[in-house]
């Protein structure tokens, strides 16, 4: 498997938080695991047909596909040779850069066109055309960013108090307390839940819930000589047995499989 990622910055890093180019290698097909992290992914395929997941494993993702945010793992496999850039989108930004509500892609995919107005159709139709076949990791990170920073530059500032809202909810995600934050938001918790739900694609306290998972993922595998049990107490779990129930619940995995042969299989 060849992997890269490009870290977003600049007019595009408001957005995305990154863009991965995966490839098989060999004669295989590359089977893997999406463990959940908050985000949205774009999805643009290299090669027509050449991915399948557990979301319905006989009809093959279009060439350019968006994938909500999940609350579980999903299983995928890419065909050998064929490659696909995963552009991920941050939580707050989602619903802005797709136009739709991101309660309605939670825990599914579709294809980017059947997602997008006509006007945002046709530019995400033609990065589609520009990405597929050979191209460089460079030249689809530039030509996938610059898509994103125009798309970023014609949306409406409409919501300008809700996308304050939405990065507060990210940036207090992993220790969120609802109250305080409805009461920092100026609004009921039924309003503030009501307006994470639609934008983000899940309640405050289910996000809190992926977003924690997530972050004691990411620890898992930065530190592998920390004891599970100071990661679980650093990451926020009650104990060890707490974050092994999240981490069944949410990735259908446990902590130690990130350290076993096999984890570069687990994304």
């Amino acid at each position: 498997m060849e992997s890269s990622w490009h870290p977003s910055s600049g007019p595009a890093g408001e957005v995305l938080a990154g863009v991965w180019h995966l490839r098989p290698t060999g004669v295989e097909a590359l089977a893997a695991r999406v463990l959940p992290d908050t985000s949205t992914c774009v999805v643009f395929l290299q090669r027509e047909g050449a991915l399948k997941t557990n979301d319905n494993a006989q009809e093959p993702w279009a060439c350019a596909a968006v994938s909500g945010p999940r609350s579980g793992p999903m299983d995928f496999e890419l065909a050998p040779g064929a490659g696909m850039f995963i552009v991920q989108v941050k939580p707050h930004a989602a619903m802005r850069l797709l136009g739709t509500p991101m309660s309605e892609l939670a825990n599914r995919a579709d294809s980017l066109d059947a997602i997008l107005d006509s006007e945002s159709r046709a530019a995400s139709m033609a990065v589609a055309e520009q990405l597929y076949g050979e191209h460089s990791f460079r030249e689809g990170v530039r030509c996938i960013e610059q898509w994103v920073a125009d798309s970023a530059a014609s949306l409406t500032r409409a919501h300008t108090r809700h996308q304050r809202l939405l990065r507060e909810v990210t940036a207090r995600a992993r220790s969120m307390d609802v109250q305080a934050l409805a009461d920092h938001a100026a609004m009921s918790r039924r309003q503030l839940g009501r307006v994470v739900t639609e934008q983000i694609g899940f309640s405050p306290k289910q996000f809190a819930r992926i977003a924690r998972f997530d972050h004691a993922v990411r620890r898992v595998r930065s530190r592998p000589s920390e004891q599970l049990s100071g990661i679980a107490f650093h990451t926020g779990y009650a104990d060890q047995a707490h974050m092994t129930r999240d981490f069944r619940a949410i990735g259908g995995i446990r902590p130690a499989d990130l350290r076993r042969p096999g984890a570069e299989r687990l994304w």
